[in-house]
């Protein structure tokens, strides 16, 4: 196997040890913060198809950005380092964007590769927002991973006659 690291924010307390133990018990290493706070989660509504997320108060949402030292954690990385990043952090909350922000700009600084999975979310934000703060990033992106709904919609949104597959 590949050594992993997780880094995030995930409350202290029962649920944030479930989650950590998770990671321990799969063999990927839990790196961040642990402040006290509650989880996100995100609830079935088979009646409506649907899935409704509780984001807003988890830990992560209103983590503090300054509490990840970027330089550090990515300092400890293995020796093939990689980041791997995806499109729902940043359109979580204002906090969780500085901290994907820092993350992205800390990897190009040391040369370490990097891959986003946009990993669109309807809920969070337009495509067109999450675009827009994708873009600064994508000269130092080695891969990009995207559904082909939302490749139709970045070329709905990039190329001027474009029809749309849908």
């Amino acid at each position: 196997g590949v050594r992993s690291r997780w880094i995030s924010v995930v409350p202290s307390g029962p649920l944030g040890d479930a989650i950590t133990e998770s990671c321990t018990h799969h063999g990927v290493e839990f790196a961040g913060q642990r402040p006290e706070g509650d989880v996100g989660v995100f609830t079935v509504l088979p009646e409506k198809k649907s899935v409704h997320y509780q984001r807003r108060h988890a830990v992560f949402a209103q983590q503090d950005p300054d509490s990840l030292d970027w330089a550090q954690l990515l300092a400890t990385a293995s020796s093939k380092p990689w980041l791997h990043v995806t499109g729902i952090t940043p359109l979580i909350s204002a906090a969780a964007r500085t901290s994907w922000d820092r993350a992205l700009q800390r990897a190009a600084q040391v040369g370490i590769p990097t891959s986003l999975d946009l990993n669109h979310r309807k809920q969070l934000g337009t495509l067109e927002e999450l675009w827009a703060i994708v873009v600064p990033h994508c000269s130092r992106l080695e891969l990009l991973i995207l559904s082909l709904e939302q490749l139709d919609g970045l070329a709905t949104l990039q190329l001027p006659g474009h029809v749309s597959l849908a």
